[in-house]
Parts: structure tokens; C-alpha cells; sequence
């Protein structure tokens, strides 16, 4: 991060003519983390299971759908067709199209209160991050040993358990390079 904001700072004044050169252009990555095997296991699920129903929910759409935590919160119901969740992701932009296979659809039924988003806090309203993050951290299992964001390569393992292809699964929750990583 700290070589992220040199370059940001050192590229400002390189554009404004303050400096010849933005030199930590050249600075390559100094260390990448692999997390390609961190998924939530039998014992994940187990840890959790007594956790407030409405959080409990954003973990199990978490984990069948793969979407990061932001774009799952803004789910609509509008997104979510006879076949399919069709959605844009916020980050990369991108348009996500995840199979409703029997066991999504079930908790998508099961969730189905309103027409606006999908998930909802214990007061029946549309969760923000923020107010996930506060409500997670205070129920969380200490020695959980996963994250929110493992969700989405469990997903990507769930998928691929379930017979589809990279292809499929990277339609559905992101790149092949990633899925073929997390496959492996």
C-alpha cells in the first residue's frame, strides 16, 4: 500500500512538472498472497451456526453466489430472473451471471419479503456495509480463521463440486485464471 501512495504522490508531481520522473513506476510488487485455498469448510459453518438468522443469510447468498460484500448488500430482487441472477459488479464493472441451481433458489425463496434488496437487517431495511460490518464484528467467532471475502472462492470450489466448468463458474463469479487457481 505504502508503494501504491509513493507512486500516486510521486505521479501527481511528475504530471504537474515538479518532477522529472515518477521512479516508483519502477517498484514492482513486493509480496502477493496467495489465499486461493482459504474457503469456508464444514467447521466455518459450524462456528456459526448461532449466529442472529439475518446475518447468517448474507454469509449463505454469500457463498452461493460469490459476489463481494457490497454488490450481495445491493441485491435486488430485480436482479434475479427464472434462470439466473444477472447483476453488474461494482468493482470490475462487469456483468455476473450466476445459475439459480436448487439450492440458491430455495434460499432466495426463503428470503422473499419485499421488492427492493434481497438481504435485510433485523429491522426488515436494506443492510449498508458499514452496518453489516458492525453487526458481523460483534457476532463473529473469535478463532473463525475465515473472512467475508473467503466466500467467494468457496462459492467458485461450490460450483465447481457441483459439475460446472471454469468457464461457467467464471461467469458467474469472475476470472478463469482465478478459478482454475482456486480449482487447483
Amino acid at each position: 500500500r505504502a508503494v501504491g501512495t509513493l507512486s500516486t504522490v510521486l505521479g501527481w508531481g511528475a504530471r504537474r512538472g515538479m518532477l522529472a520522473t515518477n521512479i516508483a513506476l519502477e517498484i514492482g510488487t513486493i509480496h502477493r498472497v496467495n489465499h486461493a485455498d482459504e474457503i469456508w469448510e464444514e467447521r466455518h459453518w459450524d462456528a456459526v451456526k448461532g449466529i442472529p438468522e439475518h446475518i447468517l443469510h448474507v454469509l449463505q447468498l454469500g457463498q452461493m453466489t460469490g459476489l463481494r460484500l457490497g454488490d450481495l448488500l445491493s441485491l435486488e430482487w430485480s436482479h434475479v430472473s427464472e434462470n439466473a441472477i444477472v447483476i453488474v459488479t461494482s468493482k470490475r464493472k462487469v456483468r455476473a451471471a450466476i445459475p439459480l441451481h436448487r439450492d440458491l433458489r430455495e434460499l432466495l425463496n426463503s428470503l422473499r419479503r419485499n421488492d427492493g434488496t434481497v438481504l435485510t437487517n433485523s429491522k426488515g431495511s436494506a443492510w449498508t456495509v458499514s452496518g453489516f460490518k458492525s453487526s458481523w464484528s460483534k457476532v463473529r467467532p473469535a478463532h473463525l480463521g475465515r473472512r467475508i471475502r473467503d466466500l467467494h472462492r468457496t462459492c467458485a470450489t461450490w460450483l465447481a463440486i457441483k459439475g460446472l466448468t471454469d468457464n461457467e463458474i467464471a461467469t458467474a463469479i469472475g476470472k478463469v485464471t482465478q478459478v482454475a487457481e482456486i480449482r487447483a
